[in-house]
């Protein structure tokens, strides 16, 4: 969008939260992936999570196994009930 002097303006889209999915971590799977790490590395990792959810940057964050995106107790068909017969 341009304005009437030349200018660019970059447009805003208004994003209500029926259109976020929810980022989640599961805390277990997090204590598992992290007893090993010095508490430096840990705040390190909590900080770039941050960062990475401030962002939005869901693809970075589906690379990390304790990490959720989307509404974790809604109703997903599995595989293998597809295949299964009533």
């Amino acid at each position: 969008m341009f304005r009437k002097d030349g200018a660019l303006v970059q447009e805003e889209t208004a994003m209500t939260p029926a259109d976020l999915e929810p980022i989640w971590f599961n805390p277990p799977k997090f204590w598992a992936a992290t007893k090993d790490m010095s508490p430096q590395q840990v705040d390190s990792l909590m900080d770039t999570l941050f960062f990475l959810a401030e962002i939005r940057n869901l693809e970075a964050l589906r690379k990390f196994d304790f990490i959720g995106i989307g509404h974790s107790y809604l109703w997903r068909p599995r595989a293998g009930r597809a295949n299964e017969k009533a």
